[in-house]
């Protein structure tokens, strides 16, 4: 008897997944395929986590899609690691590399926040190519007409994960951001009034206000502000609610409440919007909070 997939244990996927990938590559065996682009990036392999999303962790919550594709790119490594014989492929953390924007020093990203030899931080480095692999994601397109048809069945997976990915990147810019400007004035990091601060428009504006006087989001038309707005708040229901509109949905997006329990709406467009609107955010911030002499 098979894998029940609507009850998978975060275990059982993982399992799942890296046999599943592993399948996949078989045929690749001995072949001299590493000198063509890491082909991960086609997501062809990242469609065999797509059914998997109902995996749940040890704590009853939904395993996060990016811990899914973890597992894929984890097989990957392990099969390249035994049949690139002649090291032909480079692999992802290898391949991204930083130059340090202020002594010009080259260096891998894994895990560095700042560079090694002088300690500049490359916040606004890193967030812009996050931004940059967003849109890359969402605009994926193919040559090979099985790639393009493998591509068109896991669009909506690609755009909702942009929806989740935007949020993140966000938040997490704004959290380096935040310690870095308090270490600039050479003062203490002061402690958010709640987890998930900066993952409200509104609640992120004010807290760089208060405490550090920017205003990142200056000359913005209400229209944009909105739209981010939504789309955070779809990035919630997507995360949380399965893609279906609630009640705290409707209230924050002023819905109508017959909408509650249909599948929100997501787009390219509307994401590439938003995406394009936190990199006007990274912008800004390089104006009015440059990293030099942090």
């Amino acid at each position: 008897m098979g894998l029940q997939m609507d009850n998978l244990s975060l275990r059982q996927a993982h399992a799942l997944i890296r046999e599943r990938v592993r399948r996949r590559l078989q045929p690749h065996t001995g072949k001299n395929i590493w000198n063509t682009p890491f082909f991960i990036d086609r997501l062809d392999l990242a469609a065999e986590a797509y059914d998997c999303q109902t995996a749940k962790k040890p704590d009853g919550t939904l395993a996060e899609i990016d811990v899914l594709i973890g597992f894929v790119q984890d097989e990957f490594v392990d099969f390249v690691l035994m049949e690139d014989r002649e090291g032909q492929l480079t692999l992802p953390d290898e391949r991204q590399m930083l130059t340090c924007e202020e002594c010009s020093e080259q260096y891998g990203l894994s895990g560095q926040t700042t560079c090694p030899e002088c300690g500049y931080p490359n916040l606004y480095q890193i967030t812009e190519m996050e931004l940059k692999a967003l849109v890359e994601q969402v605009n994926l397109g193919a040559d090979d007409p099985i790639a393009r048809r493998i591509l068109a069945g896991i669009e909506t997976w690609r755009v909702e994960t942009a929806y989740v990915r935007i949020v993140t990147c966000f938040e997490t810019f704004h959290k380096g951001l935040n310690d870095l400007a308090f270490v600039k004035t050479g003062s203490p990091v002061r402690k958010l009034g709640r987890p998930n601060l900066f993952q409200n428009i509104a609640a992120t504006q004010g807290w760089f206000a208060k405490h550090h006087s920017l205003d990142l989001f200056e000359g913005w038309h209400s229209s944009e502000k909105r739209l981010l707005d939504v789309v955070f708040n779809k990035r919630h229901v997507i995360t949380h609610n399965g893609g279906l509109k609630d009640v705290r949905y409707i209230q924050r997006t002023y819905g109508r409440e017959d909408e509650i329990g249909q599948p929100v709406e997501t787009s390219k467009e509307e994401i590439l919007k938003a995406i394009n609107l936190v990199r006007r955010i990274v912008q800004a911030a390089r104006r009015d909070c440059p990293l030099k002499g942090m």
